[in-house]
Order: C-alpha cells, then sequence, then structure tokens
C-alpha cells in the first residue's frame, strides 16, 4: 500500500525541530564536562593547604578580565543578528555575525595569551591539569562556534539562506550564549578563586 506524503512539510521550524533537541542535548553533555571539571578541581582544593599549590603564582586577571568583558559585549551582535533574522534583514544578519565573529577573533587571541602567561604546563601537578583542561575545553567550544558563525556569514555572502539555514542560524545564537555563560563560573574558579584562597 503507498502512502502519500507529499501534503507533510519538508522543514519542521521552532523549538520542536530536530536541531534544537540535538543542540540542548550537546548542551548538556558539554555542560556536564563542565561540571564535573569543577567537581574535580574543588575536590583536589580541599585537600591542599595552600592553593595554588607551592610554586606555582597566582594567576594574573588583568588581560583575562578583558577578555570577559569582549566576550560579553559579543553577545550584542549576535543578538542583533537574531533580531534582524526575525525581520528578514539580511544586511542586519550578516553585521551582526561578522561583529561577532571579530568580537570572538579578539577574545581566542586573548586566550592565547592566557596560556602562554600560564607560569605552569598542563603536566606540571594536579592543579595544572584541571586549569589547562577547564581553558582548553572553553576555547574548544569557542573555537566550535566561531568557526560556524564563518559558514553562516559565508552561506548570507551567496544568498542560500532558507528555513533550515535560519534554524541553524537561531541554534548557533543560543549556542554562542552557552559559550558566555560557562565562562563566567571558569573565569572566577581559575582567575578569581585563588587570590581569595585562604591557607586551611
Amino acid at each position: 500500500m503507498d502512502i502519500n506524503v507529499a501534503h507533510l512539510p519538508t522543514h519542521k521550524a521552532g523549538y520542536s525541530a530536530p536541531i534544537w533537541w540535538g543542540q540542548l542535548l550537546m548542551m548538556s553533555i558539554e555542560g556536564v564536562l563542565f561540571a564535573i571539571l569543577t567537581a574535580g578541581y574543588c575536590y583536589v582544593r580541599v585537600n591542599f593547604a595552600v592553593w595554588p599549590p607551592p610554586g606555582i603564582e597566582n594567576p594574573r586577571v588583568t588581560i583575562p578580565i578583558i577578555g570577559l568583558v569582549v566576550l560579553l559585549i559579543s553577545a550584542i551582535p549576535m543578538i542583533w543578528a537574531d533580531k534582524a533574522l526575525k525581520k528578514k534583514d539580511r544586511n542586519g544578519v550578516l553585521l551582526g555575525l561578522i561583529l561577532n565573529a571579530a568580537l570572538a577573533v579578539v577574545f581566542l587571541g586573548i586566550r592565547w595569551y592566557e596560556f602562554l602567561a600560564l607560569n605552569f604546563k598542563w603536566n606540571t601537578n594536579i592543579y595544572g591539569s584541571f586549569v589547562w583542561s577547564l581553558l582548553g575545553l572553553h576555547t574548544m567550544h569557542t573555537i566550535a562556534d566561531l568557526l560556524e558563525t564563518f559558514v553562516f556569514i559565508g552561506i548570507i555572502l551567496v544568498r542560500r539562506v532558507g528555513e533550515k539555514q535560519e534554524e541553524g542560524l537561531e541554534t548557533d545564537s543560543f549556542y554562542w550564549g552557552f559559550v558566555i555563560v560557562t565562562w563566567i563560573p571558569v573565569f572566577f574558579l581559575v582567575y578569581v578563586y585563588p587570590h581569595l584562597a585562604k591557607p586551611f
């Protein structure tokens, strides 16, 4: 028996679309990874009388603070692009994505400096392993979303934007918010807490 499905939609839009659930699932998995690393960091911390461990200087915070500000500001053009998308404003979307990508590149440049400024390596001790893992994990997420943003910029430039691409753009902006939100507690843990920690 033949079933005619010609009347069914070719694309499911909105929050019930598979891409949204896939994005939420991926963010949940990545959020769990951050939670595991944070819990491990805190567990190791209570086993040391002094934090950071002896021989390791407190991390410098000036440049990382600038990076945090840049990352927070990068939310503005992404929100702008998302709103322009709803208005079918191609130029507004393109400008928002380009500004967001530019700020992301600046943030990654600052992140590179952060890695170089650390006076320990990932294999120096358990503290170094956790700090490098937290920074590395967040850096990979930032790079992944930046590459996705570059893809969407290319799609818009060649004018191949359909319903599926619009859905992808919305999830891209949603994921960028995740990148920003996850960095705030990691920033506090890596850069602020060592300056506040008192010897046990």
